[in-house]
């Protein structure tokens, strides 16, 4: 399933990247770990809009106007009034220690990478797809980090 919202996504990216730098078993299947990577650094890619789509199209966080109206008509405006100020959700940064999920992720690698000078770059030259390889290039500038 897809991740929808900034929130979600942040909790992914980190949570993927504290896998790739801390999980010896990964680490050791470096195959694995570079699909892994490619699929952090998807979720981290994708357009907020087509993970808001995707989300929509499996029925996931449905159109509160349409639930409002709803309610409206049934119990009265004061109803749907107090349901909606009730119900109102609350995001909650679980990682609100981590302010860029994209250089949090560059910095896990350049440590993982600096334990074992060549092997995961070379492992990413060559089991990454060209467009993960330009994003974490850019996210390593932005960190000013390197890969090694």
């Amino acid at each position: 399933p897809a991740v929808a919202g900034a929130v979600e996504t942040k909790i992914v990216a980190v949570a993927g990247a504290n896998v790739l730098s801390e999980s010896a078993g990964i680490k050791a299947d470096v195959a694995s770990w570079c699909k892994f990577l490619s699929a952090v650094v998807a979720t981290l890619e994708k357009p907020q809009e087509v993970k808001d789509a995707e989300a929509a199209a499996r029925g996931e966080g449905g159109d509160a106007n349409a639930e409002a109206e709803a309610a409206e008509n049934e119990a009265g405006y004061a109803a749907a009034y107090n349901a909606l100020r009730n119900a109102a959700r609350v995001d909650v940064d679980p990682c609100a220690d981590v302010a860029d999920p994209k250089t949090n992720l560059a910095q896990k690698l350049s440590v993982v990478s600096a334990q074992a000078p060549g092997v995961f770059s070379a492992a990413i030259a060559t089991n990454c797809p060209p467009e993960v390889q330009q994003a974490l290039a850019a996210y390593c500038a932005a960190a000013q980090v390197a890969i090694q």
